[in-house]
């Protein structure tokens, strides 16, 4: 995918999978996905090669290049020219990043956005993504690892991250989600939730890929 390619509705009425961080996204194979629109949040970066690689938080760059997380760095080394690598504007235009590297502006708003010239993010990388999907126009969108669920501190597919998220601040991300489903549902976009552990309850759960390869995509 080249840069010229990441435009509002360049994937229109495409299915997108959106592949998260939560411990679902190892209850399937990925390989399934291969030749389908994928974009890949964090370190879910390190299981498949995506067409977009996205991440909100700057430390998940600046842990991968120091060697904090070593996988990761080598999977952005496989993946450098491969596709597409999109994060927030960080503030007062100061930039950590090369120039391939694609910064889109942001707020916290826990609302879609409508625009690339504005995104929303609702301080969590999912629902920056499930954002980007929309706005690239693909339909349906289906989410994997998307779970956010209870506990004291989340888990997610891999180690932990150096820094903890507390789990209410995840739990809280399900108001964010809700809200989101709303305004898909409203512009007809179809969302699938293909992560059976989640405690997401505002899109239908799938449990198997082969669930949407071989049934809404046919």
């Amino acid at each position: 995918m080249r840069r010229d390619d990441f435009y509002p509705g360049a994937w229109k009425d495409e299915p997108c999978f959106v592949i998260g961080g939560g411990p679902s996204v190892v209850v399937h194979d990925l390989r399934q996905l291969e030749g389908q629109r994928v974009i890949a949040i964090n370190r879910a970066l390190e299981l498949i090669r995506p067409d977009i690689w996205t991440w909100l938080d700057e430390r998940v760059w600046t842990w991968a290049k120091d060697g904090t997380l070593p996988e990761l760095w080598a999977a952005m080394c496989r993946f450098y020219d491969r596709g597409l690598k999109v994060t927030r504007a960080l503030p007062d235009h100061v930039s950590i990043y090369p120039g391939d590297v694609i910064e889109v502006p942001y707020d916290t708003e826990p609302l879609l956005g409508e625009s690339f010239e504005h995104m929303h993010a609702a301080n969590n990388s999912g629902f920056w993504a499930l954002n980007m999907a929309y706005l690239l126009g693909a339909n349906p969108i289906i989410l994997i690892g998307y779970d956010c669920g209870p506990g004291e501190v989340i888990e997610n597919w891999h180690d932990r991250w150096p820094k903890m998220t507390r789990g209410n601040a995840v739990r809280g991300f399900a108001d964010y989600f809700r809200n989101a489903a709303e305004q898909l549902k409203a512009r007809n976009v179809m969302v699938l939730n293909a992560s059976p552990l989640t405690a997401l309850d505002c899109w239908p759960v799938i449990h198997s890929l082969d669930d949407v390869l071989k049934g809404v995509l046919q």
